[in-house]
Order: structure tokens, then C-alpha cells, then sequence
């Protein structure tokens, strides 16, 4: 079969996905039948008002959460069939989640805090060190890695979450309002980085974000409304 480098390839594809919450003896829509197909490669936006759903959506993207009907496909693999151990392994191989809050350990250097993804491959430590030297250089850290979370700025700590989450190069990385927390100059430089990332390693990138500087350079931008796509 003859196929292109622009052909598009589906990675990550949702049936029909709901999730409800039971609230206050209320049930809450949290996701209202959401269809969509995320391509090889793709930087998406997620954009939506407070309390859309669009965060449960990438949640429920990420195998975090379970829907209570509908599916998620990754890769060809139905993440929603998955029992919680191998979903956790799915996880670890495939998905690299980025937060609006960083959820780095203050007492660890910044090499510590990368290397913490490796703890459940058992990978050997000249690998790994030559691993987290090289994130740190294509997150602009290299000169940092001895330094601990207190001693950086909140731009160079979201760096280095997501050189964490990228540590097993995962073909998907999903972000949940990485700039929130960021002054403006902080927040272009890693809108700038999702960008290369997504361009240079063909990761495949899913953000959540307020913001319109992220929706801008994004390949496409999908807009939630009352927990589905509008």
C-alpha cells in the first residue's frame, strides 16, 4: 500500500464517551457523548469554559478516569477493557501527563525528580543518567540538574515536568493547563517547547488551556461546551 508522510494516521479515538458524576444525589454530565480522533503527530487544543468537562475529557483520554459509557481506542487498544494493572503499565509506556500544578518533590535535585519515571522500568542508571541529560538539554535545563525546585523559576519547574513526563518517550503527551500557573514570558517559552516537542519528535500533543496564545499555535483547536464538542 502506498502512503505518504503528510497521510494522516488516527492515534487516539473516543466512541460515543460519556462520563457522569453522582453529586449531591444529582447526576452530573461530565462528558456528553464525545466522538473524536486525534492523529499521529497532532497538537490539539482543548478549549472550553470552567467546568465544560474538557478536563474530565483528557482525563478520560489519559486512562486516568473510566467513562461510564462509551470507549477509548489508543493505538489500536481499547484503554477501556484494560484492568487497572495493565492499564497502569499502558500508561508508563504510552502517556506522558504534564499538570498545571507541578508536583515535583522539594527534597529531590532536578535530576531526581526526572529520573523518578524510570523507577518502574528498573532502567540502569548509565541509561538513565544519559537519558535525563539529554531531556535536561531540550528543555534548556542542562546547567540546572544539581539545583532543587526552590532554587528555579515556575517556568524552568514546568520544564522540568515535562522533561519527567517525556523521560519514556511516549508517543502521547497529554497537558492539563500547563501555563496556568506562569507569567506571560514563562508561558510562551513552554507553548514554544509543546511546539517542538509535537514538530520535532512527532509526539503527539494533547493540551487543556484558557489560553489563546496555546489555542493559536495549535494544529487544531476543540471547543467543549457543557461537556461536549461544539
Amino acid at each position: 500500500m502506498d502512503t505518504s508522510a503528510s497521510e494522516k494516521v488516527a492515534l487516539i479515538t473516543t466512541e460515543s464517551l460519556t462520563k457522569r458524576y453522582r453529586v449531591g444525589g444529582h447526576d452530573l454530565l461530565a462528558t456528553n457523548n464525545v466522538s473524536i480522533t486525534i492523529n499521529q503527530g497532532e497538537f490539539v487544543a482543548i478549549i472550553g469554559e470552567s467546568g465544560s468537562g474538557k478536563s474530565t475529557l483528557l482525563q478520560l483520554l489519559g486512562g486516568l478516569d473510566k467513562p461510564t459509557s462509551g470507549s477509548v481506542t489508543i493505538g489500536g487498544v481499547d484503554i477501556t477493557n484494560l484492568n487497572d494493572g495493565k492499564l497502569s503499565k499502558f500508561r508508563s509506556q504510552n502517556i506522558g501527563f504534564v499538570f498545571q500544578s507541578f508536583y515535583l518533590q522539594p527534597f529531590l535535585t532536578l535530576r531526581r525528580n526526572i529520573e523518578v519515571a524510570a523507577m518502574p522500568s528498573r532502567m540502569k542508571r548509565d541509561t538513565r543518567r544519559a537519558r535525563t541529560d539529554r531531556l535536561a538539554e531540550q528543555v534548556g535545563l542542562a546547567d540546572r540538574l544539581d539545583y532543587y525546585p526552590r532554587q528555579l523559576s515556575g517556568g524552568q519547574i514546568q520544564r522540568v515536568a515535562i522533561a519527567r513526563a517525556l523521560f519514556n518517550k511516549p508517543p502521547i503527551l497529554l497537558a492539563d493547563e500547563p501555563t496556568g500557573n506562569l507569567d506571560s514570558q514563562n508561558s510562551r517559552g513552554i507553548i514554544a517547547l509543546f511546539r517542538q516537542i509535537c514538530d520535532g519528535w512527532g509526539t503527539t500533543v494533547v493540551v487543556v488551556t484558557h489560553s489563546r496564545e496555546v489555542a493559536m499555535v495549535a494544529d487544531r483547536v476543540v471547543t467543549v461546551k457543557d461537556g461536549a464538542i461544539v
